[in-house]
């Protein structure tokens, strides 16, 4: 009753599933204990904590997430399910007490904040860095040796590629269809739906031209032809159109590709952290980085511009705000001073060559050679060495964090 209540005041489909799961949790050590639901008291909730912290080794922030949950269940069931308070404050003598303090935002405005005794004190907030091109190299090595079936070794590596170079959430990536890898093909440009979002907004995310021809390659040749298995083995079998689907035809959960990053850690023996998100960070990283050197030293960079750069990032990268975006800015210019400016350097140099050899043939009076290395230099003086384009990320090193 409870998650049906949740889904029809139009809580999103994966977010009443999340809340079914965190309240398995309860239910579970419930059982355990042999409490009856609705005999939950202040103490049973801090033994709850305990067993949590020992037998799931959840971390203080998580448990304190299915505390909350546990509590925000009580709190509905105690109005149309039990008809009597079982949830208030201590001056209300309920099983379940709680302490509501107002707390202030940094726009001014204020919400409340639930606390109850069981709860224990969060986890010091975990810096997560883009990922490595060395780590994300030998992932993608050992995707094509996790799996003996030629389909789910081709469709890690393309989900592989698509976490790279779009940088989309692991909700997004699974609800990726056909349809919108055909439209990519003809646009360049990947539409999907924004998770995080009231109404999962449509946006679009520019794409490599090399990951969107083997995106295209893959639906025609690789899945079409899995599905075509399918329909042979199942004539009922229906094909409801997702980009990466699993073995059996159907939609791959997100907590999927969660395990699938597991799978390919401990294959590829990388002992540090590699998650889908860090993929993420690391394209959003680099879109940046582009966005920074197509402004070369054109003009000065001041807080405005900066706040327009990451205005039009955040469109693509699905952020509802830039505040969240700024911490991608040190990340950035720390890859700008890694870099070395050949480019440019080598361009110039090109253009002096060209120069050089041209008075020379000017004074030998060769007139094909002269036309020839005009027409050069004239290449070469319209080229911009800074104009950029979104490469993959896939063949872009992270020189400074490759051996970390």
């Amino acid at each position: 009753m409870y998650l049906i209540s949740c889904r029809r005041q139009g809580l999103a489909l994966s977010t009443v599933n999340t809340y079914a799961s965190e309240l398995s949790s309860l239910v579970r050590f419930l059982s355990d204990r042999q409490v009856a639901l609705f005999d939950v008291t202040d103490d049973d909730l801090t033994d709850y904590a305990d067993w949590l912290l020992l037998t799931r080794k959840a971390s203080h922030n998580h448990i304190n997430r299915l505390l909350l949950r546990a509590i925000a269940f009580f709190d509905w069931a105690q109005g149309p399910v039990l008809g009597k308070r079982i949830v208030g404050s201590k001056d209300d003598y309920c099983q379940i007490t709680l302490t509501v303090k107002p707390v202030k935002m940094q726009n001014g405005m204020f919400r409340t904040k639930v606390h109850h005794r069981a709860m224990i004190a969060a986890n010091v907030p975990r810096m997560v860095h883009p990922m490595s091109s060395s780590v994300l190299s030998r992932l993608m090595e050992a995707s094509d040796r996790l799996s003996k079936s030629s389909f789910i070794r081709k469709r890690n590596r393309m989900l592989l590629t698509v976490l790279a170079d779009a940088g989309v959430r692991r909700e997004e990536l699974t609800s990726i269809t056909i349809d919108s890898v055909l439209d990519a093909a003809k646009s360049g440009r990947l539409k999907v739906a924004t998770s995080k979002r009231k109404g999962n907004p449509e946006r679009e995310i520019p794409l490599p031209e090399v990951t969107v021809q083997t995106l295209n390659e893959y639906v025609k040749t690789t899945r079409a032809v899995h599905v075509h298995k399918l329909f042979k083995r199942d004539p009922g079998f229906v094909d409801r159109g997702w980009a990466f689907c699993t073995r059996m035809g159907s939609r791959m959960a997100p907590a999927s590709v969660t395990q699938l990053f597991s799978d390919l850690r401990c294959e590829a023996g990388v002992t540090e952290i590699a998650t889908a998100h860090m993929l993420r960070h690391r394209f959003i990283t680099l879109q940046l980085v582009t966005r920074l050197k197509s402004i070369g030293n054109k003009r000065s960079i001041g807080v405005e511009l900066l706040t327009t750069i990451l205005s039009k990032l955040a469109s693509v990268s699905g952020h509802s705000s830039i505040d969240s975006l700024w911490r991608y800015m040190d990340w950035a210019y720390e890859e700008l001073e890694q870099e070395k400016p050949c480019e440019t350097d080598e361009h110039d140099r090109a253009r002096r060559i060209v120069g050089v050899m041209l008075q020379e043939a000017i004074g030998d009076d060769d007139k094909s050679l002269i036309e020839d290395l005009r027409l050069v230099l004239e290449a070469l003086l319209t080229l911009d060495p800074k104009h950029e384009v979104f490469q993959s990320v896939l063949s872009h090193s992270l020189r400074g964090r490759a051996n970390r």
